[in-house]
Order: structure tokens, then sequence, then C-alpha cells
């Protein structure tokens, strides 16, 4: 087989409802080794529910979501971006004025640790979120930008 014509992704009669009402239905996908593609549609059309649903944030009603076929549909979110599959936000909200390890350890401070914690608790996680940190630098190809002010990076580089 030829290894540009390898399906790395590929989804199979998805369908996602909220509360009754279907946000996808019975959608069916696959990706390339090298392709790109777009998804294109109205507002509201379930585009967004459907990348929710490749990337593992939300599981579907229906269907099957394969890498490179595996069954990886109740994959969690963090092993699915061990394999490569995550997805990026339209907005890359930094604050310029501080490097980007400055910033990679705020956000690792927002998303793991109450506002409540005591000095004590922080001196002793710094080290745990300085590890961290250092392994998210290696993983996505961050170390060249760590000491940089993000206001000196793309904004694809922030993304």
């Amino acid at each position: 087989m030829n290894s540009n014509s390898e399906i790395i992704i590929k989804a199979e009669n998805v369908t996602k409802k909220f509360s009754g009402l279907v946000a996808v239905n019975n959608v069916s996908f696959s990706l390339k080794k090298n392709e790109v593609a777009g998804l294109i549609g109205a507002n509201g059309a379930g585009k967004t529910t459907f990348f929710n649903i490749l990337t593992g944030n939300l599981i579907p009603e229906g269907g099957k979501i394969f890498y490179k076929d595996q069954d990886i549909t109740k994959l969690s979110p963090e092993r699915r971006v061990a394999l490569g599959i995550m997805r990026t936000f339209q907005l890359a909200s930094t604050f310029d004025n501080l490097k980007v390890i400055d910033n990679l350890r705020l956000a690792y401070y927002k998303a793991h640790c109450p506002s409540s914690l005591s000095h004590t608790f922080f001196s002793r996680i710094d080290r745990i979120v300085s590890d961290k940190i250092d392994q998210s630098l290696t993983t996505f190809n961050l170390a060249k930008f760590a000491y940089r002010n993000t206001e000196n990076i793309s904004l694809g580089e922030k993304r």
C-alpha cells in the first residue's frame, strides 16, 4: 500500500444528540496521510461538535472513530493527543508581555489548581508543574520558544 493512501483517521456513521436535538447525523469521513481537508457548513450545522467527537471531547451515541484502523471511539482526549489528534482554537489568548514558559505555567495552574490553595502547596507543586511544562515544550516542539515573549511569535506558533 502506498503510504500516502493510508487512511489516518476515519469516522463511520457518527451521530451525536443533545437533549433530543441531532447535532451530527450519521456522518462518515476519512482522511489519508498528507491529505488536507476542510469542513464547511452553516452556523449550528455540527462542525464543532464533529471535531469534538474526533478529538474525544464528546462521545457519539452512534458510530465509530478509527485512527489507523484502531477503534478510538471511547479513547480519552489525553490519549488521542498522544496519537497526535487534537484541536486548536481560533483565538490564542496569551499574556504577550510574558514568556511562553510563563504563559504555560499560568495555564497549568488555572486548569489544575484551585485558587484557594496555600503558598506552601504551590512551592511543592511547582516542581511537578515545571516537569509538566518541560514535557509539553518537548512534545509540541516548543522548547525553542520557551523564553521568548509571546508578542514576538506568530499566531500559528501561539496556537
